[in-house]
């Protein structure tokens, strides 16, 4: 029996995908997939960088960062490489900002 090293349940898709070389996008089928990673059939896996953007949709507007996980022919293991969060820099008000100034408009 395989030890189960996945952190989250993969599912069966069969979707079609490219991965984004520097060639161009080079035809993929994604295999299954979870939220931290997926199995992508590929025709030649030995091309695929370690590092590359995968696109789920054909004119890119879906994508994802993965990491190479494993190689076996004609599949990879990925991981995604999720953005992490970053925190929105305070914001400053100027002494120029209309909110810093006093109100002294005359009351009605």
């Amino acid at each position: 029996m395989i030890d189960e090293q996945r952190k989250s349940r993969r599912h069966n898709v069969g979707y079609s995908a490219w991965v984004a070389l520097e060639s161009g996008p080079h035809a993929c089928v994604l295999s299954d997939v979870s939220e931290s990673g997926a199995r992508i059939a590929i025709d030649d896996p030995a091309i695929v960088p370690d590092s590359f953007i995968l696109l789920l949709a054909s004119n890119g507007s879906a994508r994802r960062r993965c990491e190479v996980v494993w190689r076996e022919d004609h599949q990879l293991g990925v991981r995604f490489n999720l953005p992490t969060a970053k925190k929105p820099a305070p914001m400053r008000r100027r002494a120029t900002d209309k909110a810093a100034e006093p109100d002294t408009a005359p009351e009605k």
